[in-house]
């Protein structure tokens, strides 16, 4: 797993902490143990918020975009997420995020 620093930030890791990490060191909660699967996770929750793991304890909630990589037999996915914690902890409704 590769993030930028604005991840690591969202999640209050250090920098290049991710490096050598699974999607299901981040996942919330983890269903899956990495590699292929891992890959396939975050295209299964496309357009979808799901929980992150904040390194202090408590969730994150985010949006993931669709992959950038759009080839089924693509070994590795690259999404983006957008933190909508404190947009749906104050009422508000999560945006559709392609």
């Amino acid at each position: 797993m590769h993030a930028n620093p604005a991840l690591e930030r969202m999640l209050g890791y250090p920098e290049h902490w991710f490096a050598g990490c699974s999607v299901a060191d981040v996942v919330v909660p983890a269903s899956s143990s990495g590699g292929p699967a891992s890959v396939a996770l975050l295209r299964d929750f496309a357009g979808k918020v799901i929980e992150l793991a904040h390194r202090e304890g408590f969730v994150v909630r985010a949006a993931v975009s669709r992959s950038v990589l759009r080839r089924k037999d693509d070994p590795v996915t690259f999404v983006c997420f957008q933190d909508l914690t404190e947009q749906l902890w104050g009422g508000g409704r999560a945006p559709e995020f392609e």
